[in-house]
């Protein structure tokens, strides 16, 4: 009983020391709202700024979760083939005002093709080119609205575990000079100079795998 009255004793005497206080912090946020912008040399007062916008985050931001995908190996010629077609053609090929040919495609019956999903849509794609004991991975790419999220590094374990299901000791790509930094990451290691590909520097880099 008495730590309750204690503390309604407390309350009743101190609140209203605390509550000007309190008064305090609101008015400096006010005002704190309310002071001059500085831009480009030109002072402007706006009122309706935002807390966020008063007091910027300059913290590390929370890398996006990839979506739940779905990869799989998918038929030549099907319509998903089609789809990851289009979707590597519009990533890969139509920046460089190009287009994959028909005796490219038709190379591709003998390829592994790769796709991962989204409620049925192809949202990423790779090939897998059997070489006797080493693989060429190849057309990697995923859609613009989805990249930096992880699906890229996800196909890649896919596409190593199908590789080495099938027997390859190692995998290899020629890599952009601008995605060389994304297969270090993910373990390839870099094999002689940049060579000239589709007009753009590329590099072979390679990875062995683990066979169990």
């Amino acid at each position: 009983m008495f730590p309750a009255v204690f503390a309604c004793l407390w309350v009743f005497l101190f609140l209203p020391s605390i509550s000007p206080d309190l008064r305090i912090i609101k008015d400096f946020m006010e005002r704190r709202k309310r002071r001059l912008l500085v831009t480009e040399g030109n002072a402007a007062e706006d009122p309706n700024l935002s807390l966020d916008e008063l007091f910027p985050f300059t913290g590390t931001k929370q890398k996006p979760q990839m979506p739940d995908m779905v990869f799989q190996v998918i038929a030549y010629d099907s319509n998903l083939y089609q789809q990851a077609v289009r979707l590597r053609e519009a990533v890969l090929r139509v920046p460089l005002g190009l287009v994959f040919t028909p005796d490219e495609l038709a190379a591709e019956k003998a390829h592994i093709q790769i796709a991962g999903m989204i409620d049925g849509r192809v949202c990423a794609c790779a090939v897998l080119v059997p070489e006797g004991s080493e693989m060429k991975m190849q057309r990697v790419a995923v859609a613009q609205d989805l990249q930096g999220q992880g699906i890229g590094g996800a196909m890649m374990k896919f596409c190593e575990r199908l590789a080495a299901d099938h027997g390859a000791e190692k995998v290899y790509v020629h890599a952009r000079d601008t995605a060389v930094p994304f297969y270090e990451k993910n373990g390839y290691v870099a094999e002689g100079e940049m060579f000239d590909e589709d007009g753009i520097p590329h590099l072979k880099m390679w990875k062995l795998l683990s066979i169990a």
